[in-house]
């Protein structure tokens, strides 16, 4: 998971311009939220 997410950091920084530190460290989400469906993270 933590592989996964730093390569997503990686992806969306890329895509948006954004620059990584921008993003958190770390997963705010536990790994049952995101395999969830019916989990939809609030957006702030």
């Amino acid at each position: 998971m933590a592989d996964a997410y730093g390569d997503a950091i990686l992806s969306a920084a890329s895509e948006t311009g954004i620059d990584e530190k921008h993003f958190p460290l770390l997963c705010p989400w536990s790994e049952a939220q995101i395999l969830d469906p019916e989990f939809y993270p609030a957006s702030k």
